[in-house]
């Protein structure tokens, strides 16, 4: 996607001024951050202003995240026309604005793709679960952010965490499917979620007394299972994976819990349910309209892309086993599951 009758260098030119300003921002925030802790100030005051300057330096570092993928974005584009004129003896590339608009529903499910080798992503590179080789999850570590999970906290639509970065830089990008399977860092991050736990709990106890009951009728200790449905996290307007991912999108693919269950007998006449799972979580990022910020922040994504902002689908799996113990009666017995989601 590129503009018609742009010029590369003005392109390049705005590029570098963003460059400057994801500078000036980092520069900023590493000044106010030194001379904070290094000015002898106790007190109500200088916590309560730490504790300000804590979410503002967090705002600072995604501002400048997007400034730097609107800049890789500008030079791409840049490039490609450059490119372009030189095969094309000089001919501009198609294109324009590109008007941002909600992924439309697909009449089938898209198919998923096969999974991907442990340590590789999949075009076969080594794993990078936050697109910057993990310095997203070192940084959010290393500052110990205030967690987006923590309902006490009031979090605008400009707090943010490192899935939340990754997940934006994609769509400011433009770029593919994004295909995440088995990582510890994205399975650690989605089994941290308390709703998708709590909702996983009950899936998983549903499949244990199953289990259970396929054997006292038929004595099969062994089983399977699969199951495809909607499954939601919270709701927001901040730079949050989990409020970009909210809900899962049943047009390419849903929510898909399958795997394989084994029932033990135990000696007190209860039953030993092993849970192995196969977890995925498939949506499409895109703007929600619901929001007037996502509209500014989707015009504004737009602008500064040159129309390369697009929709794209994402796929997150991850795997465990978790046990549970069942009573004669198919009941779970409170407080006996052990692995996640217990």
């Amino acid at each position: 996607m590129t503009l018609i009758g742009m010029d590369p260098e003005q392109v390049r030119e705005l590029a570098g001024a963003l460059n400057r300003s994801s500078g000036a921002l980092r520069e900023i925030r590493q000044q106010v951050g030194g001379e904070l802790a290094s000015a002898g100030w106790d007190g109500v005051d200088a916590a309560q202003f730490r504790e300000q300057w804590t979410r503002c330096s967090a705002d600072l570092m995604a501002a400048a995240d997007g400034l730097d993928a609107a800049q890789k974005v500008l030079l791409k584009q840049a490039d490609e026309q450059v490119q372009a004129s030189e095969v094309g003896g000089g001919a501009m590339g198609a294109g324009g604005f590109v008007t941002m608009t909600s992924a439309k529903p697909e009449p089938n499910p898209t198919p998923l793709p096969p999974p991907t080798p442990p340590g590789e992503d999949a075009k076969g590179d080594r794993r990078d679960p936050d697109r910057r080789d993990g310095r997203r999850v070192r940084n959010d570590n290393w500052r110990d952010r205030a967690d987006p999970r923590d309902s006490t906290t009031d979090y605008g639509h400009l707090s943010n965490d490192w899935a939340g970065r990754a997940i934006l830089e994609r769509y400011l990008a433009g770029e593919d499917d994004w295909v995440i399977d088995n990582d510890p860092t994205w399975t650690q991050y989605m089994q941290s979620n308390p709703s998708l736990t709590q909702e996983m709990e009950e899936y998983n106890n549903n499949q244990a007394t199953t289990a259970v009951q396929q054997y006292l009728q038929s004595g099969q200790r062994d089983g399977t299972f699969a199951t495809q449905t909607s499954v939601e996290m919270e709701n927001g307007e901040g730079i949050v994976g989990y409020q970009y991912l909210h809900g899962t999108n049943s047009t390419v693919g849903g929510f898909q819990h399958n795997g394989t269950t084994s029932v033990k007998p135990l000696p007190d006449g209860t039953y030993e349910v092993t849970v192995n799972s196969n977890y995925q979580w498939n949506d499409v990022i895109d703007p929600n309209d619901q929001y007037s910020t996502d509209r500014r922040k989707s015009q504004f994504a737009e602008f500064i892309t040159l129309g390369q902002a697009d929709p794209y689908n994402i796929h997150i799996g991850w795997r465990g086993s978790s046990t549970v113990i069942v009573d004669a009666q198919g009941n779970v017995v409170s407080g006996s599951g052990k692995g996640w989601p217990y």
